[in-house]
This record gives structure tokens, C-alpha cells and sequence, in this order.
């Protein structure tokens, strides 16, 4: 017995469709060239500028950011889930 969602193939396939519409989005956010991946790109645009180390940068709310411990890995990491955020809150706000 499982307490909970267990999502059908019809519904991954929905999401699978949603999320490729956002990664395409994205893509008109920053260069993607053809024979690169969006997450090669995206972690080719990272310049690190204004970077403290052994720290990364989080957003807390439309203005405001603070410093968290944390490796260039999670800076990275962060930094994809930040850009995709971004892109499912204003998904609908982009031509």
C-alpha cells in the first residue's frame, strides 16, 4: 500500500512535454550552441564574479539574496535550479 501520488505514464509524458517548453525558454535566455547541452551551457556562462569562497549566493525573495556555506559544485548546482525557477514563474510572461 502506498500513501502516496503515483504518477501514470500519461502524466510523466504531460510533465516530460511541460519542461521541454521551459528548457526552451531557457535556451532563449542564454547561447546554447548546436552541439551542446543546456546544462553544458549554462554552466559555461557561470563567470563566478562577486563569489566568496566556500560560500553561494541564494536568493530569498525577488530583490533580496544571502550567503550560505556551500562548494563550486553547489554553486553550480543552485545556479541551474535558480534559472529554472525563474523560467516556470515567468513562463508565462515570456514572448
Amino acid at each position: 500500500m502506498v500513501n502516496s501520488l503515483v504518477p501514470s505514464f500519461f502524466t510523466f509524458f504531460k510533465d516530460l512535454l511541460w519542461l521541454q517548453g521551459l528548457i526552451a525558454y531557457i535556451k532563449r535566455l542564454i547561447k546554447v550552441l548546436r552541439d551542446q547541452t543546456v546544462s553544458f551551457a549554462l554552466k559555461n556562462c557561470f563567470k563566478g564574479i562577486n563569489q566568496r569562497e566556500g560560500q553561494v549566493v541564494v536568493q530569498v525573495t525577488e530583490t533580496s539574496f544571502k550567503f550560505e556555506p556551500g562548494s563550486l559544485t553547489d554553486c553550480l548546482d543552485l545556479k541551474d535550479r535558480q534559472i529554472h525557477a525563474y523560467t516556470m514563474r515567468y513562463v508565462l510572461e515570456m514572448p
